[in-house]
């Protein structure tokens, strides 16, 4: 089978801060499948090659302005430089029309048997107008706020939605709300025919090996965050929290990795404590942040209508046997597994809430280590089986 990944993000260069997971998505179907030929295609930016081969896959990077340099539109994510810079809208028709000709191209050229598009919007609308000439067949996969887009658009979107998930083979969504959400764009009678298309599934974990929970002496920092440094993510609300515990009197350090446009407020927001910043982490040291780390807090709030799908950090940390405290607004009850797991995680009901989180941030420094070693066991059995090398059957299965 030939396959074709459209997507508006990809990471352009050894340790950039751009999520992974379409390239460990991809990689892990070449693993399991690998007389499969899959391609990538991704927006280009004037750092990265337009052509590589890595780990068996073919990446391909279209330009849609020039001169390249100006190409301001994709990274780190579409949404948030449009916020930034509204101006950036002039881009989208290029980059939608540059998308188009060039998935259409690699159809044609290279026999694609299947697209897997993520994001409903822009690269599921992609599909779709290829379909309609090539006839091509594809998958979607919605992350968190994409859907939402098509209540945007004037007169057409919600018709534009229902065509795009229709005419698709399944839609995979991260959470059960998402697929909510994308069932709410047909009316209540298609809606028992529309809901066997849409599964949820989570984004995977990619980790070779076994991760061990090291000994209660061996950590580094007593709390850390982890993720890219954006409104939604509640790092000034942990800030406050934290500021509350040394007011009691607490000794703790924290670690807060990552990038993006909060960092620099989070910085002075946190001046008097003890916090270090290492910027965006990848590989060994995304593992040894983990390692390093005893208690993961993941404090995501709704910020204007931008919303967690599943924060695969979240899954990382709990594959790593880490004790969590995890906000309602990750999404983490809708896990299928949440029955098995509640008892083990700290849910946080509403970040904005300071004086309960940080009196949650205090009952996890009050915990023994055998209780910790319990609640870590439990939950790290339980996740095993969102390693992406268990995980990537299971999409291949359900597309058939």
């Amino acid at each position: 089978m030939n396959v074709l990944f459209l997507t508006s993000t990809l990471p352009r260069f050894p340790n950039d801060s751009q999520a992974p997971f379409v390239f460990e998505q991809a990689s892990a179907w070449k693993k399991v499948r690998p007389n499969d030929e899959i391609t990538i295609l991704a927006p280009h930016d004037h750092q990265a090659p337009k052509v590589e081969e890595l780990c068996g896959l073919h990446i391909r990077r279209f330009s849609y302005w020039w001169p390249t340099q100006w190409q301001k539109l994709s990274y780190p994510a579409i949404l948030p430089n449009i916020k930034k810079n509204p101006l950036l809208l002039l881009q989208l028709p290029s980059f939608l029309l540059s998308q188009f000709l060039n998935a259409s191209s690699i159809v044609r050229k290279h026999k694609i048997d299947l697209i897997y598009a993520h994001w409903v919007m822009p690269q599921g609308l992609v599909s779709y107008l290829v379909n309609k000439i090539h006839n091509t067949p594809y998958v979607l996969q919605n992350h968190s706020s994409d859907l939402r887009i098509f209540y945007k658009l004037p007169i057409c979107g919600k018709f534009l939605a229902r065509k795009i998930i229709t005419s698709s083979k399944k839609l995979f969504c991260v959470n059960s709300l998402l697929k909510n959400e994308a069932l709410m764009f047909f009316p209540e009678k298609e809606r028992s025919n529309i809901d066997p298309k849409i599964i949820v599934y989570p984004m995977g974990i990619n980790y070779q090996f076994d991760a061990k929970i090291p000994s209660y002496s061996d950590f580094k920092y007593t709390f850390g965050l982890i993720g890219r440094l954006t409104k939604k993510k509640g790092g000034n609300l942990f800030i406050q929290a934290l500021k509350q515990l040394a007011h009691k009197g607490k000794n703790f350090s924290t670690i807060i990795a990552g990038d993006g446009e909060e960092r620099e407020e989070l910085q002075q927001l946190s001046n008097g404590l003890k916090i270090h910043f290492p910027g965006f982490v990848s590989d060994h040291q995304k593992i040894d942040f983990f390692k390093n780390t005893q208690f993961i807090i993941f404090p995501s709030i709704v910020s204007k209508g931008d919303i967690e799908g599943l924060p695969v950090a979240l899954l990382e940390a709990l594959y790593f046997g880490k004790i969590v405290i995890a906000s309602k607004a990750t999404n983490i009850e809708l896990l299928p597994e949440w029955g098995e797991i509640e008892n083990r995680i700290f849910l946080l009901e509403d970040p904005h809430n300071i004086e309960s989180f940080t009196s949650l941030l205090e009952r996890l420094l009050n915990m023994g280590q055998e209780k910790i070693l319990m609640h870590s066991t439990h939950v790290q059995s339980v996740i095993q089986k969102y390693k992406w090398d268990h995980l990537i059957e299971r999409y291949i299965e359900k597309i058939g």
